[in-house]
């Protein structure tokens, strides 16, 4: 069974198109950290400290968009990364790039607002281009 939160690209006939990483922001983190120790009055604040950031220390959300060659249309998803496990949020089969930007920019508008994440590392169809000439064997 194909894992939802990777999205396969058939270099074929696909390209991969664009890909987004949110870091959550430390600030974030630590304001749950917060939260929880509020909500576990009894136990260490330590203990709690360690147990609710650690884990969440590589929070990310990732937008991955792959297009295909002929007709154009994209393919995306939004997938939300804490405490070792990856949850598929969003996903969007053949649509045009409106649809994907509209997406985006929904996401940005609710929490990039919020000072939630940083502001996204972007890797766009060109430079995922370079890329892939980069990576084929020959002269």
């Amino acid at each position: 069974m194909e894992d939802p939160t990777t999205l396969a690209v058939d270099f074929a006939n696909e390209e991969i198109y664009e890909s987004r990483v949110y870091q959550v922001r430390p600030e974030a983190l630590m304001l749950l950290a917060a939260e929880a120790i509020s909500e576990h009055p009894d136990s260490d604040p330590v203990e709690v400290l360690v147990a609710t950031e650690a884990p969440l220390r590589e929070a990310a959300f990732r937008f991955m968009a792959k297009r295909d060659r002929q007709d154009g249309l994209l393919t995306y998803i939004l997938v939300g990364v804490s405490a070792g496990r990856r949850d598929l949020l969003e996903r969007q089969d053949k649509v045009g790039e409106s649809l994907f930007r509209e997406s985006v920019r929904a996401f940005e508008e609710s929490i990039m607002q919020g000072g939630v994440v940083e502001a996204p590392a972007v890797v766009t169809l060109d430079e995922w281009r370079v890329y892939e000439r980069r990576q084929r064997p020959g002269p």
